[in-house]
C-alpha cells in the first residue's frame, strides 16, 4: 500500500506561524480580494465594461476600477448602487463562529441606504460622515431598539 501525501505548500506553512492579529488581517485581505473578484466577474458576465458600468451605475469609471482591485474599503451603499446597476442585490448574513448558525439576515436595497444616509446628517451625525448601515443594524439587534 502506498502512502498518500499532500504537497508541501510553504505558504501555508508561513501563514501558520501568523500571530491571530495578522491572521484576522490575512482573512480580511482575502475576504477583499475575493469580493473584487466576484464584482470583475459579474461585471464582465453583463458584457459591460467599466465606463458602461458606471454610467448605468452613476459611479465614476475609477470608482468601478477600485471595487474590481479591492484597493479600497468599500461603502455598504457604494456596493449596493453598484451591484443594483448590474441587476443584482445584496444579502447579508450573520453566521455565529461557533456553532456555524445563521443568526440573522437582511437584503440590503438602495432605497433603505439612500434613506438611511439622507435622514442620518438630521440625527446627530457629522456633517458628511458616511455611516455604516450595517454597524447601526447591529447596533439596533443588540440592544433591542
Amino acid at each position: 500500500m502506498s502512502e498518500i501525501t499532500q504537497p508541501y505548500n510553504e505558504i501555508d506553512d508561513y501563514i501558520a506561524t501568523f500571530s491571530e492579529e495578522e491572521r484576522q488581517e490575512y482573512v480580511a485581505a482575502e475576504t477583499a480580494h475575493d469580493l473584487a473578484n466576484m464584482l470583475y466577474h459579474l461585471r464582465q458576465a453583463q458584457g459591460l465594461t467599466q465606463r458602461e458600468a458606471a454610467e448605468r451605475s452613476g459611479l465614476k469609471q475609477q470608482a468601478i476600477s477600485r471595487l474590481e482591485q479591492a484597493a479600497s474599503n468599500i461603502q455598504l451603499g457604494t456596493l449596493q448602487r453598484y451591484l443594483s446597476a448590474l441587476g443584482y442585490s445584496i444579502e447579508i448574513s450573520v453566521i455565529d463562529n461557533r456553532t456555524g448558525n445563521v443568526a440573522g439576515k437582511t437584503s440590503l436595497s438602495l432605497t433603505y441606504l439612500s434613506f438611511a444616509q439622507s435622514v442620518m446628517p438630521r440625527c446627530g451625525a457629522p456633517s458628511g460622515m458616511k455611516e455604516d448601515i450595517l454597524g447601526q443594524k447591529a447596533a439596533r439587534l443588540r440592544t433591542g431598539r
